[in-house]
């Protein structure tokens, strides 16, 4: 079973994260698979990536990441750090439609997309100090961009979580 669905409707590329019992968490396949769809998506007038179930994605597989392996880390960031190069590089826009949370490597997928719309339900935030890490996933990168340097560090510093009126006041 793969960890991403593809749906079209129409002109729309619809990339669903499919792990909802871990609430899409990512992982390396989930990162492999959603790079190739967006790449293979190029047909379409848009791309718009969702998660199944009640959240967006919650992250970074902590299973996985409970006892890390160097070499495994480094294919991990790699991968991130691949496919949100090529959201930012896709030629048809890239919009993330969150529903539910988007925490740690799922906050940054959707720093990467050039939209993001959210429900009024949706939650963001990093995770990283909380879980003993930094958001190296690559989407960091883009997020001073985003909602400025200062803001930037209180949300990797911090762990805050935010509503999705916050995150858009943020510009998110």
């Amino acid at each position: 079973m793969s960890d991403v669905r593809a749906e079209r409707r129409g002109d729309v590329a619809w990339l669903v994260l499919d792990h909802p019992e871990r609430l899409n968490a990512y992982d390396r396949a989930m990162g492999d698979e959603l790079r190739r769809l967006v790449d293979a998506s190029v047909d379409a007038g848009v791309i718009v990536i969702t998660g199944s179930g009640r959240g967006f994605c919650a992250g970074g597989y902590l299973d996985d990441l409970a006892n890390p392996d160097e070499d495994e880390l480094r294919k991990l960031f790699r991968c991130s750090l691949e496919l949100f190069e090529t959201i930012r590089t896709s030629p048809r826009p890239v919009i993330a439609a969150v529903n539910g949370v988007a925490a740690g490597g799922g906050n940054e997928l959707v720093v990467a997309c050039d939209l993001a719309i959210a429900a009024e339900s949706a939650t963001f935030g990093q995770t990283g100090p909380r879980v003993g890490s930094s958001p190296v996933l690559g989407g960091a990168n883009f997020l001073a961009q985003s909602v400025g340097e200062k803001r930037a560090k209180e949300l990797a510093f911090l762990c805050r979580r935010y509503s999705a009126h916050e995150a858009k006041e943020m510009g998110l």
